[in-house]
């Protein structure tokens, strides 16, 4: 996943010119927060009952990563 990660990013970044990249994760998938953290994205919020799927609402942490914060978005 991290090799995954650092393609979206260094897409993102170096020819979509984004400022920022999000992501919204469930606060119960640990792996793919661990992952984003280890990866320089900082926790920005925590929704709860945003989102509705699968017959109920769901809480959701958000996660960004801006441009000019950090050129070393991911580690190897």
């Amino acid at each position: 996943m991290t090799e995954a990660l650092k393609a979206s990013i260094d897409y993102g970044f170096d020819q979509l010119k984004l400022h920022s990249i999000e992501a919204h994760v469930s606060p119960l998938n640990q792996p793919s927060l661990n992952i984003l953290e280890r990866n320089h994205f900082v926790r920005e919020g925590y929704f709860k009952d945003d989102f509705f799927a699968k017959g109920r609402f769901h809480d959701s942490v958000v996660y960004s990563l801006i441009s000019s914060v950090d050129k070393n978005w991911v580690r190897d």
